[in-house]
């Protein structure tokens, strides 16, 4: 007995084929959730990613340009030696109001470093204590801190120094990094780095310790590296 398949047998018979061919090849096929875990696929895309350890580079500093709103300063003061007034910009804090002298803070737009503007602090009739220009870091322990800031001021004559300082916020014997900066009538960068050994906040401080002086501050910047 012979078979004789018609034209529309065999297409339906070449259907059925390709349609069992397609199953068996599903089977054997990794799937999406296979090649997530270790295919090839993901090796490769593996070694050319350039996703960085979490936090790495990351900026902890707000508003170190100093382009967002200058609020009037509010503290405590220890005393009637100390005289502190005007506007600081946002997420900066002064931490002066133990020191004997007078200091005015204000937003200035006539030479920043770059942007609108930038901070300025004016220092006059300093008796004890030092001006202090301040931000918390909230950074656990163990993290590497890179400061840089730019720095310039009134005078070329007497004590120009700021003192930059990574600190523990509470304990001030826990310093990270110290760098005292000699600052001119130019605008200049000045940098310094340490490591976070305690749970508790870091602070970045800006240090002002000539009794008579102005100094301008821009572009300031903490960064973690590695």
């Amino acid at each position: 007995m012979k078979l004789i398949l018609k034209p529309g047998g065999l297409v339906l018979l070449a259907v059925v084929l390709l349609g069992l061919t397609a199953i068996v090849v599903s089977r054997f096929q990794p799937s999406g959730a296979a090649l997530a875990k270790g295919s090839a696929g993901s090796t490769v895309a593996s070694k050319n990613s350039t996703a960085t350890p979490t936090g790495m580079g990351r900026e902890v500093l707000v508003n170190g340009g100093f382009e967002s709103e200058f609020a009037p300063y509010v503290g405590v003061k220890a005393s009637d030696a100390v005289d502190i007034s005007g506007n600081i910009g946002a997420g900066w804090k002064d931490n002066s109001g133990w020191a004997s002298l007078d200091l005015r803070y204000d937003k200035d737009t006539q030479n920043p470093h770059s942007g609108q503007s930038s901070q300025k602090m004016t220092v006059s009739r300093k008796r004890s204590g030092h001006a202090q220009l301040t931000q918390l870091l909230e950074v656990p322990a163990g993290t590497k801190l890179s400061a840089t800031v730019w720095i310039r001021t009134n005078t070329t004559t007497g004590n120009q120094d700021i003192d930059l300082w990574l600190r523990d916020k509470d304990d001030v014997a826990k310093v990270y990094g110290r760098q005292i900066a000699t600052a001119t009538t130019q605008w200049q960068p000045f940098t310094v780095s340490g490591t976070v050994t305690e749970k508790t906040p870091a602070v970045f401080m800006v240090l002002v310790t000539s009794p008579d002086i102005t100094v301008w501050i821009d572009d300031a910047s903490v960064k973690i590296v590695p």
